[in-house]
């Protein structure tokens, strides 16, 4: 259990070893179909209405978006866009 943000980030990469990749449409995201992940990684996914916060940003380590080949919509629910992230990673490691 971490009490803040900050703690459960020095946990994630002290204790663990881990990258945080933020799963977040920003200007620095790589698709994640180039498979960007550097290792062992935690992610942290942006909320459906609003994104990353400021504080979840500064966090990560490097972010992946995930390609849209439709202007119907810029994002999926997070659900879904975890899935495809996951997958993405599962075949990378």
């Amino acid at each position: 259990h971490a009490d803040t943000l900050a703690e459960a980030m020095t946990y994630v990469r002290e204790e663990r070893g881990a990258t945080v990749c933020g799963i977040e449409i920003v200007d620095e995201a790589e698709s994640v179909a180039s498979m960007p992940f550097r290792g062992r990684t935690a992610f942290m996914p942006g909320n459906e209405g609003q994104g990353m916060t400021d504080a979840q940003l500064r966090h990560c380590d490097h972010f992946v978006y995930i390609p849209q080949y439709s202007s119907a919509t810029a994002s999926l629910n997070v659900n879904a866009a975890c899935a495809v992230v996951l997958e993405h990673y599962a075949r990378y490691a």
